[in-house]
């Protein structure tokens, strides 16, 4: 018969992956992030926020990059002059967790 841990298996790590258009800013996340753990296996573990960019793709040749919220928006494509379509960016999920059992 198997016994049970000793004491709760603890956090050390966490990450979360936030896009460019998610309404997440790191700078939040790392503010509130003591406060939000707090009470929880993840008290004391570190937090990495991994920004996901949007992308851009031509409607018409299918040309593809990648958009960070920069400020180099462009609705025409810089290789055919095609219109260029917004994919992806709103994404906020945990992505891993490193656990010390």
């Amino acid at each position: 018969m198997a016994s049970l841990p000793a004491s709760k298996p603890r956090i050390l790590k966490v990450t979360i992956v936030t896009g460019v258009f998610s309404g997440c800013e790191r700078e939040s996340l790392e503010m509130y992030w003591g406060e939000l753990s707090k009470g929880t296996l993840a008290e004391g573990a570190a937090l990495e926020v991994i920004r996901q960019p949007a992308k851009l793709v031509c409607k018409t040749c299918g040309h593809s990059r990648e958009y960070n919220d920069d400020g180099d928006f462009s609705v025409e494509c810089e290789k055919c002059g095609g219109p260029n379509r917004m994919e992806g960016g709103n994404e906020l999920y945990l992505d891993s967790m490193e656990v010390d059992e």
